[in-house]
């Protein structure tokens, strides 16, 4: 499928990309905050004026994906933005041409474990050199804090803040062309720096200086990048609402006799899961780490979706003579525990009122598999329907 990234220059461009923001993160994300506005049924940032807006579209014309960056060779920070990264500090030592400030990154759902990402953010990393940035800022959530990580960026505040009013997110900074700080974070942008001939003698360090605090660090992220872009794309199109959950309602109790009557598997990082007895029926759910979910391609997998902690994986009944359609491999060091099949029956005996919470979080599983199922049942339609529908129609 193709995708071409374009910048939106006119105004018709850009009220597209708004109308795109706000089905992404009002209708299928169901997430709140500033710059929504419901009888335009669009969404803009107090950035968007002088902002290099880039836009994806698919080969029908549909926007799939956009994100934003706001040079300061272009225009001046808004106030807000000002106040919001503490910008003051650093434009006493750094040119305000050499800072920048990104946000509004959006994939469309049916993106999830392709190029896209990778192809909006290296493309506004491309700019970002060309426009002779040095510092580049953004605002990240919590949940992706280690992928932003992974491409370079930092915290360089002792805070987390709520920009929009409603959801908790962490000021960070890029080093853009800072090689050993790529280097030391296995960035996809150092493939890019490296055919940079234009030397820079500002690091990493002097945030710090400036700043006068440590990075917060967490665990590292060491997967491809390829993956690294999955993971990416899987997070932002994920729903504020959290995923049904084996474990919900639980006290610690109920899931220790859970866990003992269950097996605990454990994975290296890029192991394929294969569990014994595969040809049995069961559901497994993730204790800690991160599974893919990737449908083999010469020798390859293209990723499908990513299963994080509590989620489910799995089979309801027994799986096809000829395997299985897609393979789940572990992104990190991964431990599952599987569940019998018949795990319901035998709690029945000897705690009925945990036998009766499993089984409804069982259904509710089973129920958001279905609705997802015909979520994308229903994409696909569309697609094709776009694909072949005389011009007239669409």
């Amino acid at each position: 499928m193709t995708i071409n990234i374009y910048e939106a220059r006119s105004e018709q461009q850009r009220q597209r990309v708004f109308e795109f923001r706000y089905q992404i993160h009002f209708v299928e994300l169901g997430k709140r905050g500033a710059g929504l506005n419901h009888d335009l049924r669009q969404m803009t940032d107090e950035s968007d004026d002088g902002a290099t807006i880039l836009y994806a579209e698919d080969e029908n014309g549909n926007i799939v994906g956009t994100a934003a960056t706001l040079f300061g060779s272009k225009a001046r920070f808004p106030a807000q933005v000002n106040e919001r990264f503490h910008l003051a500090l650093l434009e006493d030592k750094i040119p305000h041409e050499k800072i920048s400030v990104t946000g509004r990154l959006m994939v469309d759902p049916t993106y999830r474990g392709r190029t896209l990402t990778s192809l909006l953010v290296t493309r506004l990393y491309q700019l970002a050199l060309e426009h002779g940035t040095e510092f580049d800022f953004c605002m990240c959530s919590l949940p992706l804090l280690r992928l932003y990580q992974r491409l370079g960026y930092q915290t360089y505040q002792e805070r987390t803040i709520r920009p929009d009013g409603v959801n908790l997110r962490v000021p960070l900074v890029l080093s853009v062309r800072d090689k050993n700080h790529l280097q030391n974070t296995k960035s996809p942008f150092l493939r890019i720096l490296k055919s940079e001939t234009k030397r820079s003698t500002v690091s990493t360090g002097v945030i710090q200086e400036i700043y006068g605090t440590e990075p917060i660090v967490v665990p590292g992220l060491r997967t491809e990048s390829r993956i690294l872009w999955a993971q990416f794309a899987d997070a932002l199109t994920r729903s504020e609402h959290a995923r049904p959950n084996l474990f919900t309602g639980m006290n610690d109790e109920q899931r220790e006799i859970l866990l003992a009557r269950s097996t605990v598997h454990r994975f290296a990082p890029g192991e394929l899961v294969k569990l014994r007895n595969e040809r049995r029926k069961g559901l497994g759910v993730i204790l800690e780490g991160q599974l893919g979910v990737g449908i083999p391609l010469k020798g390859d997998h293209h990723w499908v979706e990513i299963l994080k902690t509590g989620d489910v994986f799995g089979e309801v009944s027994l799986p096809p003579k000829d395997g299985r359609a897609v393979d789940l491999v572990s992104q990190e060091a991964c431990s599952v525990v599987l569940l019998p099949d018949d795990i319901v029956e035998r709690l029945e005996k000897s705690n009925p009122k945990l036998a009766m919470l499993l089984a409804r979080n069982l259904v509710s599983v089973l129920r958001q598999r279905v609705d997802d199922m015909h979520r994308m049942t229903a994409e696909k339609i569309q697609t094709s329907r776009n694909s072949f529908a005389p011009a007239a129609y669409q």
